[in-house]
């Protein structure tokens, strides 16, 4: 199991870590839902970082469109049709063999999003769509996990780390889901794999952070422009009314 081994010596000896905080990471559990850009960017760093068990959700397979911005797969991946979920685990293992990555060939819904969930210390989302997030969101705040929102589109990547019993959750932010067809999609716009890159280490370091300290910074919503180098930050309020974590929903519990 990862500890204190010599591969992580250049991060244990940080003094934002504290003592401990290496240990504690070999002991936490993250769920990834997705493993598309933003999926394989934050995993790899979580796998090196030593987190001791990671869990990857997601229903599709390696194809080449894939290859500009997914960087646990390669070529062969893409012409085997192999399964993300599957092929991201073996790249992660073969990346740190001390820790148990856990790969789930499964979409994320309504119906498993809870056991998908289950038992994780942080669960990073790697979704692509806005229904997903709001179903991470809705099972994560059920069950009392923080979470770790990131997106990437175009030049611009943004995050946001959730923990309803700190700061604001989505629905505090977006009380509803965008109507569908109404957001733009990398698929019709485009993004800059430098983009997903820095979603994806933002995404990454808030969930080191929280795993190795307890801490994160809540509901503060970054926005990075890796083109124009741009960056902005608000922090987010969270919502008496929210229909996730708000005041109203504990008065019907």
């Amino acid at each position: 199991m990862a500890g204190h081994h010599d591969r992580y010596q250049r991060q244990a000896v940080l003094g934002v870590f504290g003592a401990g905080g290496q240990d504690k990471l070999g002991r936490s559990t993250a769920v990834i839902i997705g493993c598309g850009g933003l999926g394989c960017g934050a995993s790899a760093l979580l796998a090196r970082a030593g987190v001791g068990h990671i869990r990857l959700v997601d229903p599709d397979v390696v194809e080449e469109v894939n290859l500009h911005r997914q960087a646990l797969f390669i070529e062969d991946d893409a012409r085997a049709a192999a399964p993300k979920a599957l092929a991201a685990a073996r790249r992660l293992t073969d990346a740190n063999s001390f820790i148990r990555v856990e790969g789930v060939r499964a979409r994320a819904e309504a119906g498993n999003i809870e056991a998908l969930v289950s038992g994780a210390t942080v669960v990073l989302d790697g979704t692509d769509n806005a229904e997903s997030r709001f179903l991470v969101n809705d099972a994560c705040v059920k069950a009392g996990i923080p979470w770790v929102y990131a997106g990437a589109i175009e030049t611009r990547a943004v995050c946001m780390a959730v923990n309803p019993s700190a700061g604001p959750c989505m629905r505090c932010v977006f009380p509803d889901p965008p109507a569908a067809g109404s957001m733009r999609s990398c698929r019709e716009v485009g993004v800059l794999n430098a983009a997903v890159s820095a979603a994806s280490s933002m995404q990454a370091a808030q969930a080191i952070r929280f795993m190795a300290t307890g801490s994160a910074e809540w509901g503060l919503l970054m926005s990075f422009d890796a083109w124009t180098g741009d960056f902005r930050q608000a922090q987010m309020a969270k919502s008496p009314d929210c229909p996730a974590c708000g005041r109203r929903l504990f008065e019907f519990l």
